[in-house]
């Protein structure tokens, strides 16, 4: 397996979360876009960004550990820069959700702003959508800490992605059942390299997703606890 690969399979923790999220937030547009349009839209806009921030990531971590594959990858990311910039509604729409991927969270914020200023009652809908973001930025800190996901950060105007180690692996009983699950799959032959590689991360994807849901619902749950049940339409 190549070291370009190994940093995929490194990063796949952010790609399958980014994935997920990714397809909520574009279905969450999909359904808004007749009767809150510019809402629908700008979910579609953080959909793409997701994307854009995963795969900038992922480049990152190859060009580290393999320089040639790292090199190829910029030169097709430069071609369809290029196609982009010959049309005026690409070069535009490309600008947008580089800006979106650089700064995911904060626009996640101001969606949440639009879909108050869109509901009947602005108080109870502000209050609520606080208190969701609140508590789901929380729980996807300590769940990026825990499992170990890397981290992108603005270093002198450069974006860079940096790997962590997860505090998981401090835990002897977690790390133990992980060896044996290789152990077994690599006797068995149950799984290929590049499987062996990806699923650990993937899983650690999925449950960076759970906790983000869990820590969403968790804020509507106190919410509904603090306000009252929120009166459907």
């Amino acid at each position: 397996m190549t070291s370009g690969l190994s940093s995929i399979a490194l990063f796949a923790p952010a790609a399958a979360s980014s994935a997920v999220f990714s397809f909520r937030r574009a279905s969450r547009g999909a359904d808004a876009i007749d009767e809150k349009p510019i809402y629908g839209m700008m979910n579609i806009d953080l959909a793409a960004g997701q994307a854009l921030k995963a795969a900038n990531a992922t480049a990152d971590m190859v060009k580290v550990s393999d320089p040639l594959a790292g090199k190829e990858l910029s030169s097709a990311a430069n071609a369809i820069k290029n196609i982009a910039k010959e049309s005026k509604f690409l070069n535009g729409v490309g600008k947008v959700v580089k800006f979106t991927a650089d700064n995911v969270n904060p626009i996640i914020c101001v969606v949440s702003g639009v879909n108050v200023l869109s509901s009947d009652d602005k108080v109870d809908a502000l209050a609520r959508e606080s208190l969701a973001l609140t508590t789901m930025f929380a729980a996807e800190g300590a769940a990026k800490r825990i499992l170990g996901m890397p981290q992108i950060k603005k270093i002198e105007g450069k974006r860079v992605t940096i790997p962590r180690e997860g505090l998981y692996r401090k835990n002897l009983f977690i790390t133990k059942q992980a060896e044996s699950l290789k152990e077994f799959c690599e006797t068995k032959k149950l799984c290929s390299k590049v499987s062996l590689k990806a699923l650990p991360g993937i899983a650690k994807g999925l449950a960076f997703v759970l906790a983000s849901c869990l820590g969403y619902q968790a804020g509507v749950s106190i919410g509904n606890a603090i306000i009252g049940e929120k009166q459907s339409a």
